[in-house]
């Protein structure tokens, strides 16, 4: 007995979607890349600027405290 010709449609649709997910995933494009180097890049100076006012809030308020 033969498959059902559905089933084999669906089993190669299936396998042609996983084959573009693959591919998506392996090749960003650079446009991709550029937007998460420039997204990193700023949310780390963010997080250190944020860092460095509250150490700079801590060690005023001791010099005030003396």
């Amino acid at each position: 007995m033969s498959k059902d010709p559905f089933k084999t449609r669906l089993e190669i649709a299936k396998k042609k979607v996983l084959d573009k997910e693959n591919r998506k995933k392996h090749n960003p494009s650079p446009i991709g890349n550029a937007f998460k180097l420039s997204t990193e890049l700023v949310s780390a100076v963010v997080v250190g600027t944020i860092i460095g006012f509250i150490l700079n809030v801590i060690k005023s308020a001791k010099k005030m405290q003396k």
